[in-house]
């Protein structure tokens, strides 16, 4: 029994009326789910806007399998009753939609199942049937025998999302009605009225049949109402004698092929039709002679009074023995231009197909010319789509190929053709190329190919208003063009601008990858590609190339203190200048931040390079005016030459690294990469390499030099100081591997590991020992660095007033904003902080009194030379008494002789550390050293 509830649309929102009562288990059936879950769990709108609750939901059968009921959902609109066979609510909510806003007043039922469908079809056989074609475990094909079985009267339309091309034809020819792909819904209308009134004309027909062979009512009223009916069919409906002499053509032989039914009377029927179906015309009559009652119709091309052909659907019946008919009749129907749409249907999917297979875009327009030609027979057809630097072009197989003028030529002047205005609007563009046209790829069509008429369809791209191009056709003489023709020519721009659509945002997808999206140079990908075919021609030729590495000096400040914005606007700028400073052959590119990178092919030598080099470092003298700005920026290049044997990522980190010994030297400068620095180079990596397993194996350990108060020559604290033992190399010296450690991020891991260690030795001291831990700029930003700190106070039981934080002034200088907020989070947690290598950092004296720090240390190069270097004492003497007013202690680093220490005591400085004080020692060493220092 089906289980039937109410269905309506609100708006797009969905709702379900619970029904009166449950189905009985026994009432339910079994079957597969559908796509979207059981099938009895179907959730389709109602008016009352009540949701289903869980009531409505089945439990499962034994073993877990899902119970599937035989139900429906109706929705009672009007007197024609149409059953959906719909697995998506939402498929068969939009199918309900179609049709009211049809104005098909209609009673809808929608199944999911073959248990429902049979059961609607048996106990309330439809007007309409709407089928889905995919269906779990039961598919359109199997609906339709089982409706012709059942309902053999009702209409069966096809409401798809996808259908093949040779399935449509074969489910035609089942009895399948029509066919409406689910996104051309708007065509559900035409199709269901055709539809219905192709039914109730097959139910006249069969029942004058019918009526006739009953011979229940009297031969006159049979005939008059025969007659009634042919003569305001749409059809043309014969009779034959067995010969195929035509008795009798009804009137709308006049509207369907031109001809006068009273002229027609009493002629062969095998006049009408083709010469080449006339062969299978008569086959059909001798059979259908040999058989009373109904026989299945074929189609044949029935001439019309202007020559040209129709093609017609014909249903044969033989009524011979019939006393009221006495005639073979025969049921024509003109389908010419349904089967010409069908006929376009393959062409279209093949071009489709080709375009979503991703085939190139001159491809593309010579398959649509070839499908155009094939169509239409007698014409040339020129595909002609905008594009720059020249348009796409292409012709089918009939215009010889040698034509005597190249194609990309012959387009060149697209807007020249005077078909070119009417390419703009909707309607099909007609004219003649003239009897001498002056223009030479106009000439040239006339004069040698004869081609002096055209007619052709706009290919219309994104903007509706305008055209991209057209389908061109080209004949001898004027033809057409026929609303078929037309329709063919449409069908190919359609599929043109598909393609073309497709290939420009391939172009777009690729341009992008390729390019730096802020100055559009190219970037890192296609910069290795194209040094890569430049080494490739570099080993056939046996000229080197050259790879400069741009780096720009000090644009982090730009950054910082003018914005990104700025610097967005600095780094297009640059771009420009680099562009204008090299040659057309080159290639700039942007490899990210404000690093950049030029390719250059052809120049022998050093003295070149450097030339090259220098028209860089000469772009950017003049100073740039970005928005209010006067800005001057600086570049340092490193040069990397390569030869037959070159590796373009090699030829990259050459550059790279030449470009830092530049930076070293003194910035905005060239260097070129030689063997000393390839040797510098293979150190530095391996070095690299060495600590990353150091590091990993704990190799990397803390030591400590003793920090003494200069008033006492107390011991009050130690700094800790990572040093490196390698078993294979010896000592690395910190001077060595810390600017590694910054350079690849290693320093993060390195400093928290000197921390952690630092904090757990130092709680093994006198409580009246403190110790300090540098800091480098990569841990500042490191946003877990301040729980990291709290982590090892813990873990190691150490006051956090024991714990003193050192960190560079030049490294407070590069982001005094980051700086300042995280000497704050840290003085938070009660740790001193100290800013060491003071006086090197050039900063503004004034900020110190921003800052939460306790101490200044003075650098080892302002104490070398103490006492009697007079320039070194006045500013240690500065530093100290303005450290002093500020409240700050003053460390002295680097005191190594009694008359530096006598200096210093002189100046009132603080603190000191040193050799004369003592050496870094490792843990255990410094611990039983200070300790008998301590005790004593």
């Amino acid at each position: 029994m089906a289980n039937t509830v109410a269905v309506s649309a609100i708006g797009t929102s969905a709702y379900l009326e619970r029904p009166q009562a449950k189905p009985r288990a026994s009432e339910r059936g079994r079957g597969q789910p559908s796509k979207g879950g059981d099938s009895s769990q179907r959730r389709m709108p109602s008016r009352s806007g009540l949701k289903a609750g869980p009531d409505d939901t089945p439990p499962p059968e034994a073993g877990g399998q899902a119970n599937e009921r035989a139900h429906a959902t109706t929705l009672p609109d009007g007197g024609l009753k149409v059953l959906v066979l719909e697995d998506d609510p939402a498929d068969a909510e939009l199918t309900a939609r179609a049709l009211r806003r049809a104005g098909i007043e209609a009673q809808i039922t929608v199944v999911d199942n073959r248990a429902a469908f049979v059961e609607q079809l048996s106990n309330s056989p439809p007007d309409v049937i709407l089928a889905d074609f995919s269906l779990p475990g039961f598919d359109g094909g199997q609906a339709l025998q089982i409706a012709r079985t059942t309902a053999p009267e009702a209409p069966f339309i096809f409401v798809t999302g996808r259908l093949g091309d040779e399935q449509a034809v074969e489910l035609l020819k089942q009895g399948a009605s029509d066919y409406v792909m689910k996104e051309h819904l708007v065509r559900l209308e035409v199709v269901v009225k055709r539809a219905l009134k192709e039914a109730a004309d097959a139910r006249d027909r069969i029942e004058l049949l019918r009526r006739e062979e009953s011979a229940v009512i009297s031969l006159r009223q049979s005939e008059m109402r025969f007659r009634a009916l042919v003569q305001n069919s749409a059809d043309i409906i014969l009779t034959l004698d067995r010969k195929g002499v035509i008795r009798y053509i009804s009137a709308s032989a006049r509207s369907v092929l031109g001809i006068d039914p009273e002229t027609a009377a009493g002629t062969g029927s095998v006049d009408l039709v083709h010469p080449d179906d006339r062969d299978r015309s008569a086959a059909m009559l001798d059979a259908v002679v040999q058989r009373p009652g109904l026989h299945g119709g074929q189609d044949f091309r029935a001439r019309r009074s202007d020559g040209s052909y129709a093609v017609v659907e014909t249903v044969w019946s033989n009524l011979l023995d019939d006393p009221a008919v006495g005639a073979v009749v025969v049921n024509v129907r003109d389908v010419t231009e349904r089967r010409l749409a069908e006929g376009l249907l393959a062409p279209e999917a093949r071009l489709l197909d080709d375009v979503a297979g991703g085939a190139r875009f001159e491809h593309t327009v010579k398959q649509i010319a070839r499908e155009m030609e094939g169509h239409l027979p007698d014409m040339v057809c020129l595909v002609i789509v905008s594009s720059e630097p020249v348009p796409f072009v292409a012709t089918g197989d009939r215009l010889p190929a040698d034509t005597g003028y190249d194609l990309s030529r012959l387009m060149a002047g697209a807007g020249r053709w005077p078909w070119w205005d009417q390419a703009k609007i909707d309607n099909p563009m007609i004219g003649d190329l003239g009897s001498d046209p002056t223009w030479p790829p106009a000439q040239m069509l006339v004069t040698r190919h004869g081609l002096r008429c055209f007619w052709g369809v706009a290919i219309r791209g994104p903007n509706p208003l305008a055209s991209i191009g057209a389908l061109l056709f080209l004949s001898e003489a004027p033809t057409g063009p026929t609303p078929h023709e037309v329709e063919v020519g449409r069908l190919g721009a359609r599929v043109a601008a598909v393609g073309y659509e497709r290939y420009r945002a391939e172009e777009q997808i690729t341009h992008h990858a390729m390019h730096d999206p802020l100055t559009g140079l190219p970037n890192r990908m296609l910069l290795l590609d194209r040094t890569a075919q430049a080494v490739e021609r570099s080993r056939r030729s046996g000229c080197p190339i050259a790879v400069l590495m741009l780096d720009l000096d000090r644009f982090k400040s730009i950054n910082d203190s003018l914005g990104h914005s700025v610097g967005d606007q600095v780094l297009i700028e640059v771009a420009r200048r680099f562009r204008s400073a090299v040659r057309l052959d080159d290639t700039v590119a942007r490899l990210g931040g404000d690093e950049f990178l030029v390719l250059c092919e052809g120049l022998t030598n050093d003295t070149d390079v450097m030339r090259a080099a220098q028209r860089i470092l000469t772009s950017l003298r003049p100073p740039l005016h970005v928005t209010d700005y006067e800005i001057h920026v600086g570049v340092s290049i490193g040069i990397a030459l390569g030869g037959t044997g070159a590796n373009p990522e090699d030829l990259v980190r050459d550059a790279d690294s030449a470009m830092y010994r530049a930076k070293e030297r003194g910035r905005g400068r060239a260097e070129i990469f030689d063997t000393e620095l390839r040797e510098l180079t293979v150190a530095r990596m391996d070095i690299e390499e060495r600590l990353h397993r150091a590091l990993d194996q704990g190799l990397v350990q803390a030591h400590y030099q003793p920090i003494v108060d200069l008033r006492s020559l107390r011991v009050v604290g130690a700094e800790s100081l990572a040093r490196w033992h390698d078993p294979d190399i010896g000592v690395v010296p910190p001077s060595v591997f810390i600017p590694i450690a910054e350079d690849n991020g290693l320093i993060v891991a390195l400093g928290n590991h000197i921390l952690t260690s630092a904090c757990n030795t130092a709680a093994g001291w006198s409580s009246a020992l403190g110790v300090s831990v540098n800091l480098s700029a990569r841990q500042m930003h490191d946003l877990a660095f301040v729980e990291t700190i709290e982590t090892a106070l813990r873990g190691a039981d150490l006051d956090a007033s024991r714990r003193l934080l050192e960190i560079t002034e030049s490294t407070l200088i590069g982001d005094v904003a980051v700086g300042t907020e995280f000497l704050r989070k840290l003085h938070a947690l009660g740790v001193n902080l100290a800013i060491d290598d003071f006086g090197t950092g050039y900063s503004s004296l004034s900020r110190l009194k921003e800052l939460p720090v306790a101490q200044l240390k003075i650098d080892g190069s302002f104490v070398d030379g103490l006492p009697d270097d007079a320039d070194n004492l006045a500013l240690v003497t500065a530093m100290v008494t303005m450290g002093h007013s500020l409240g700050l202690n003053i460390v002295a680093e680097g005191i190594e002789t009694e008359a530096q220490l006598t200096a210093l005591q002189s100046l009132g400085c603080d603190l000191g550390q040193g050799w004369l004080f003592g050496h870094a020692l490792p843990a255990e060493e410094f611990s039983l050293w200070v300790g008998e220092r301590v005790s004593h």
